[in-house]
């Protein structure tokens, strides 16, 4: 992770074994994290399922400066009232394993997303109290492998998932740091000037292939493919319908 923007995540793989766990956490401003896991492997059959949440309401205090009755500033403690965020998600796989014509054969379904709010401005000198971004995720993966003989193993692995994002800015109030309405609007719009309502949609597909040959202990012939595929389409459903919408483009 040396080179990784923001860090780095390692994932290592839980394995078949049986077993479950259930977590639920709290912390400061309202934050709560919950999570579920179980698998079980009745024979040669897998099932296995995981669900999980995620939320913090961040009504903590910050420091900032605020107009006073002249209109000039001045450093003021306030909460933020509009910078909640909420994830959540479950999957659940089902399948068989250790039979003589598949090692592993499973299919798995994931859901998930998340909302979150935005409070302000990059340099946070100004609030806003509408914005908010979303996306949902939906997909699933199918794995397979198995070992025809000694020599040979064959992997097979495909997944697709669809991701729709939004972001709404249609608010028309003037925000306060107290989260206040000052005064309305000409138009809405509280980041970008006009307002904001857009809608983009990705579509991919994955997959992984392996035929590994080994006759000899010191010599082994592999086959690997990977192919992929990705789609995006859009909407500016503020479009007023001259001339093309740029989100809908190839």
């Amino acid at each position: 992770g040396a080179d990784a923007l923001g860090g780095a995540v390692n994932l290592v793989a839980s394995g078949d074994r049986d077993g479950g766990s259930v977590g639920y956490q709290l912390g400061s401003f309202g934050v709560h994290r919950a999570a579920a896991h179980a698998s079980v492997t009745p024979g040669p059959f897998r099932i296995a399922g995981a669900a999980w949440l995620d939320h913090a309401t961040n009504r903590y205090p910050v420091e900032v400066e605020v107009a006073d009755a002249t209109g000039a500033l001045e450093p003021a403690t306030v909460k933020r009232f509009h910078d909640a965020y909420t994830a959540a998600g479950a999957s659940l796989e089902l399948g068989v394993v250790d039979l003589p014509w598949a090692e592993r054969l499973t299919l798995r379904g994931f859901g998930g997303g998340f909302r979150r709010e935005i409070q302000n401005n990059v340099v946070m000198t100004v609030p806003y109290g509408e914005p908010v971004a979303t996306v949902g995720l939906g997909g699933g993966t199918l794995r397979y492998a198995v070992r025809p003989s000694r020599m040979l193993q064959i992997e097979a692995f495909a997944s697709g998932s669809h991701t729709r994002r939004a972001f709404v800015d249609l608010g028309t109030c003037v925000i306060d740091w107290y989260g206040a309405c000052g005064r309305e609007r000409p138009e809405p719009g509280e980041i970008v000037p006009g307002g904001v309502d857009q809608v983009q949609q990705d579509t991919a597909i994955d997959g992984r292939a392996r035929v590994r040959l080994q006759p000899v202990e010191a010599h082994r012939i592999e086959l690997a493919v990977s192919p992929s595929g990705f789609t995006r389409t859009g909407e500016d459903r503020l479009h007023d319908g001259n001339g093309p919408d740029a989100l809908t483009a190839r």
